[in-house]
């Protein structure tokens, strides 16, 4: 853990923690602030819109987006195409925009 991020957080010694990573150089962390897109899930919302016609849509990945991107591009490149498996109806259905957001989110 970065010592000068860690030394800004009430309650974390960052000397404390210098000394118990003694082996690491400085690691250059930086922090950033502000909007974290994200469902009420936690899922992202991957679909058609039904308000514009043609208009595809893969956002609120909350942070995954470069892990979740190559297949999410794969499977919207089906989608588009009209040539879904049942796997990828599947996966739209529990991904759509129109999913309901009723109970308890997944992540806060």
């Amino acid at each position: 853990m970065c010592s000068r991020l860690a030394g800004r957080r009430k309650g974390i010694d960052g000397r404390a923690i210098n000394e118990s990573t003694h082996g690491f150089r400085t690691c250059g962390c930086r922090t950033w602030r502000g909007l974290y897109p994200m469902s009420p899930d936690g899922a992202p919302l991957v679909g058609r819109s039904n308000e514009v016609e043609g208009y595809v849509m893969a956002i609120g990945m909350c942070g995954h987006g470069f892990m979740l991107g190559p297949g999410l591009g794969e499977l919207l490149d089906r989608l588009v195409r009209d040539d879904l498996s049942e796997d990828d109806r599947t996966i739209l259905e529990r991904l759509s925009p129109t999913r309901s957001f009723e109970g308890q989110a997944a992540l806060k």
